[in-house]
């Protein structure tokens, strides 16, 4: 999936390192219902965002759920947040996630000065991760907040 499209609540899901499974099964949905809210078909209910909130450690859905709600939008004025920002640093956060458990076989895969051919598979995947964590690196920097 292109991350241009990623919205708020698939980004903080992804910032956790959760599956669609694993996060519908802790949030009480249907992986079908956790689709719908993350593809902007279903407007998720605010128990339902609570819960987002507090599993993903993502206080800020509740800015994005009252920029949904129109009670909220009539008598209050917008409570903005840098989603760009917010998306690039979750998923930044998700990759150095991924990155973080493997270290340790990485320093043992190199620390010979040799990468033999069963190492090679592995480094080359660790050096992937670590330049789209640059890359992501980068784009929080670069981010306009």
């Amino acid at each position: 999936m292109d991350d241009t499209y990623t919205n708020v609540y698939q980004a903080a899901r992804l910032g956790k390192g959760l599956t669609q499974e694993r996060a519908a099964l802790l949030l009480g949905v249907s992986v079908d219902s956790l689709k719908a809210y993350e593809g902007g078909r279903t407007k998720p209910k605010f128990e339902v965002v609570r819960r987002m909130a507090n599993t993903y450690d993502a206080q800020y859905l509740f800015a994005e759920y009252a920029n949904q709600s129109e009670v909220v939008k009539e008598f209050l004025p917008k409570i903005t947040t840098n989603e760009a920002f917010t998306k690039v640093s979750l998923k930044l956060i998700g990759n150095l996630k991924k990155i973080a458990p493997e270290i340790d076989e990485f320093i043992i895969a190199v620390s010979d000065g040799e990468i033999n051919e069963n190492e090679k598979e592995f480094v080359e995947n660790f050096f992937g991760k670590i330049f789209e964590a640059t890359a992501d690196a980068l784009a929080v920097k670069y981010a306009k907040t």
